[in-house]
């Protein structure tokens, strides 16, 4: 017969004190990343016959993703949008 190996009630303190930490520090990493309130941005850009994205006035192509960045930035300070906050800030609303 095989008989269970459950270990000292030593090791299974230590055991649950080290999953019980990692779940802390993890819960305390994700809820202190930096997130976005929801916020509704427009952004257009010129292509041409190809769909390249045409450059600015300073020759610069922007990506979709700088676009976005930028428009938003924009709409935070003019007070439409609600500024980048803590993710646990998100939690006690």
């Amino acid at each position: 017969m095989i008989s269970p190996r459950v270990g000292t009630p030593r090791q299974l303190a230590a055991f649950a004190c080290t999953v019980a930490a990692l779940t802390v520090v993890t819960l305390g990493w994700f809820g202190a990343q930096t997130v976005r309130p929801d916020c509704v941005v427009d952004i257009s850009t010129l292509a041409d016959s190809n769909g390249q994205a045409r450059p600015d006035a300073d020759g610069r192509v922007w990506t979709e993703t700088e676009l976005v960045d930028r428009a938003y930035q924009q709409a935070v300070d003019s007070g439409r949008c609600e500024p980048p906050r803590a993710r646990w800030e998100q939690w006690i609303d």
